[in-house]
């Protein structure tokens, strides 16, 4: 589970540098559930380690009133691991939407975890997916391939989770 804290071991290939520093006790914050290659911002918690955050996650403004808990973070080499993030897809409401989706994930080789469609009485479809990703490239090619089916209007990186934790 990416939200409960990690020992990473010291070596190469460890995700998240503290201060440059390998082996410091990290967890993924699940608001904004950063991948490897988005840019990140640590927060050192009480209880957890560090609290590795999306620069632009919304909950880092309620940490402004203690600047001295930032600590500079950024990602070791490239993870062997992955990463947990959700899609929001606007589509036109038509058969065989769900499965041209689902075909789109496959082909690019993501893992789904959860899927979620619903429609609206415009005739739009919803659609909301867990995914787990190597990394922020391999998101964005997922997307390029989504956005490139027939029907589909638009295609988001949700910020925080409309699932909660994916187990």
């Amino acid at each position: 589970d990416r939200g409960k804290p990690q020992k990473p071991a010291s070596s190469p290939e460890d995700s998240v540098l503290v201060d440059e520093n390998l082996g410091i006790l990290f967890h993924l914050s699940n608001c904004c559930k950063p991948i490897w290659g988005d840019e990140i911002v640590g927060y050192v918690s009480k209880t957890r380690g560090i609290a590795i955050h999306r620069s632009e996650c919304s909950q880092l403004t309620t940490f402004t009133l203690h600047p001295e808990r930032r600590v500079n973070v950024s990602w070791g080499a490239a993870s062997k691991g992955l990463y947990d993030t959700e899609l929001a897809l606007t589509t036109e409401d038509r058969p065989g939407m769900v499965a041209a989706i689902s075909e789109g994930v496959q082909r690019s080789g993501i893992s789904m975890q959860r899927f979620h469609a619903s429609a609206t009485e415009e005739g739009a479809g919803l659609f909301h997916i867990a995914l787990r990703v190597r990394d922020r490239s391999h998101l964005q090619d997922l997307m390029g391939v989504l956005r490139r089916l027939k029907g589909v209007f638009s295609v988001e990186r949700v910020k925080g989770s409309v699932f909660g934790k994916v187990k």
